[in-house]
């Protein structure tokens, strides 16, 4: 989930899926480590629409190298990585210094962001359809504020990943900002995490 402003410029590529297990009634599928797993040999792909009438592509986002402490997720396509840590209290990440998730994970939850935006639980049973199929039980973060106008939309399902992302840029030579959007195209899961 890379921004480069002012689209975003997601990663991630895959072959297969694994079923996701537990309902609505599971409580671990809110646990970041659920929300967005990291192992070695894990992979998203997405199909990215920048916004504007601009061309669609795909992008790819790979765990380039994993611990039971935390992981680095690298953008195939321009090299940029991520370096996260794998917290009792969600999945911080170290290079914005701020938490991506962070339990609980309940509806209203809030939490300090990127860029001087708070992100905010605003669904805990959210459903999503995207090129790799549809999805329940998924929780959607939203970020707003800062002095950027960039907002976010991001929904996690469990055992997945990241599968919808949105992010919306105001801009001052378009009126109602642009709007670009990664959808989950692919997924693979490698090793289970570290016990």
């Amino acid at each position: 989930m890379w921004i480069s402003a002012p689209f975003v410029s997601l990663a991630l590529a895959a072959c297969g899926a694994a079923a996701p297990r537990g309902g609505a009634d599971d409580p671990t599928r809110l646990e970041p480590r659920r929300l967005f797993p990291m192992g070695a040999g894990y992979s998203w792909a997405y199909e990215n629409d920048p916004g504007m009438g601009l061309p669609r592509q795909t992008s790819v986002l790979r765990v380039s190298a994993f611990s039971a402490g935390g992981a680095r997720v690298e953008s195939l396509a321009t090299g940029d990585a991520r370096s996260y840590e794998l917290r009792d209290d969600g999945l911080f990440w170290v290079d914005a210094g701020v938490y991506l998730l962070h339990a609980p994970i309940t509806l209203g939850a809030e939490w300090p962001s990127a860029n001087g935006r708070t992100a905010r639980v605003s669904d805990i049973d959210a459903s999503v359809d995207v090129p790799t199929g549809h999805f329940d039980h998924c929780v959607e973060i939203r970020e707003e504020g800062g002095e950027s106008g960039l907002a976010m939309r991001t929904i996690y399902c469990p055992d997945v990943g990241p599968t919808l992302i949105e992010a919306h840029q105001t801009l001052s030579l378009a009126a109602s900002g642009v709007t670009a959007t990664g959808r989950l195209q692919a997924y693979q899961l490698g090793e289970d995490e570290e016990e």
